[in-house]
């Protein structure tokens, strides 16, 4: 398969593909159903559809570098199955993004930092604004408790970077 490079792959418009399609009629009459009849809904469907104005969505920023990033290293113990290693690990990153918007911190997955060094898994956290102190603090004790609830999980070490 050839690789598409980043101009090739959109045309930068998108395509209106809506269309109106006939009603269907159901007789649902021979249905077996729990529910009374008298329960049921009856009458016409109402058509909801609406069209909405075109919005203009400026993605040029997608590929920029993270103004910094938390790099959380965390290793499992030896009895930590493969998949259980994954599985804790995508909802460790799951657990730190609900936590840490809910704290009004702008942290987000890395997939191109995050990896595995040796025997620990390094998840890569990006911040495209700068943090002040008081938030890198905040989200590293975030990370330490979400951490301590990851079955035979531990948390080796945080590093917080910026870009050059």
């Amino acid at each position: 398969m050839k690789p598409i490079a980043n101009n090739e792959w959109s045309s930068g418009e998108l395509v209106n593909a809506a269309e109106n399609v006939p009603a269907v009629l159901t007789d649902c009459s021979k249905w077996v159903s729990d529910i009374p009849d008298d329960q049921w809904s009856s009458g016409d469907l109402v058509n909801a559809a609406q069209s909405v104005p075109t919005i203009t969505i400026d993605c040029s920023a997608w590929d920029a570098e993270p103004a910094s990033w938390l790099e959380v290293v965390v290793s499992f113990d030896g009895t930590t199955s493969p998949a259980m290693l994954v599985d804790q690990t995508l909802r460790l990153i799951e657990a730190l993004h609900d936590q840490y918007r809910s704290q009004g911190i702008a942290l987000e997955y890395d997939t191109h930092r995050s990896r595995t060094d040796g025997e620990h898994v390094v998840v890569a956290l990006g911040v495209n604004a700068p943090m002040s102190v008081e938030l890198r603090e905040r989200a590293v004790a975030i990370t330490r408790a979400e951490l301590a609830k990851v079955v035979g999980a531990k948390l080796e070490r945080t590093d917080w970077t910026a870009a050059a």
